[in-house]
């Protein structure tokens, strides 16, 4: 992405009280370009020496979002340095987010449009952590969902089978489909 750009970085805290997230700044020509990196959420905690699994769906639930316009730009970044495999997330900084937490004033009628929004995606991708620094709405009013872990409802930490994820989802695409006819 910054290949043979020369860039410098430099990382600081979130003030999100989040255990494993930092934010790195990438300034290249002068321009300054922020992330939040955190690790997939089923990689395990920190101070284990094994890691569990990869999440692909959790990747993939990442990108339908960015695509779709409900989340920020998403990267994926390998550790290429360690013995022990595990991915990283980074994810562009918002400039105009703001979570539903937040002091700043909105109307009624533009938190509960993004309030639904997000509840039928946090149902229909089977989404958990989704407490009110996680989500909120852009400078348009539009809902975004900054963070969430997929839920598990086996309780186990095995990967799923992204394949079977996909067809349930357009499983229930097509029943709301029809619904409404």
């Amino acid at each position: 992405m910054f290949k043979g750009l020369n860039p410098a970085i430099e990382f600081e805290e979130t003030n999100d009280r989040t255990r494993s997230a930092v934010i790195c700044k990438v300034i290249v020509n002068s321009i300054t370009h922020k992330y939040r990196i955190k690790t997939n959420h089923n990689a395990g905690e920190s101070g284990q020496a094994s890691r569990w699994n990869l999440d692909l769906i959790e990747l993939y639930v990442y990108k339908l979002l960015e695509s779709i316009g409900l989340g920020p730009k998403i990267v994926f970044i390998p550790n290429c340095v360690a013995s022990t495999s595990i991915l990283y997330i980074g994810s562009e900084w918002l400039a105009h987010f703001q979570s539903f937490n937040s002091t700043e004033q909105v109307t009624t009628t533009e938190v509960s449009h993004a309030v639904v929004q997000i509840h039928f995606l946090a149902v229909f991708l089977s989404l958990g952590d989704m407490h009110e620094e996680n989500f909120g709405i852009n400078a348009s009013s539009d809902p975004i969902i900054l963070d969430f872990m997929i839920n598990k409802l086996d309780f186990d930490k095995k990967t799923r089978d992204l394949e079977e994820f996909v067809e349930n989802v357009r499983l229930n695409i097509q029943d709301l489909y029809h619904s409404k006819l």
